[in-house]
């Protein structure tokens, strides 16, 4: 619990959703816009206890350059 778990094809998002049910946080890369926004929208229709523990940001790489500074 806690650690930080990396996926660089994240897809559909499986890969974060589980770490997040195992209280890890996630750190998710993906190129293809269309899985992007299919990640959003799940959160928004899964509105369970799964995703209100921590709140899941996403960022496009412009933002998250600006976030590391």
């Amino acid at each position: 619990k806690g650690d930080l778990v990396f996926d660089p094809f994240a897809g559909s998002g499986t890969f974060g959703r589980t770490a997040k049910h195992l209280d890890r946080y996630f750190f998710l890369t993906e190129q293809e816009p269309k899985y992007f926004e299919y990640m959003k929208s799940f959160l928004k229709k899964n509105d369970s206890s799964l995703f209100n523990k921590r709140e899941s940001k996403f960022l496009i790489l412009n933002e998250f350059k600006e976030k590391i500074k």
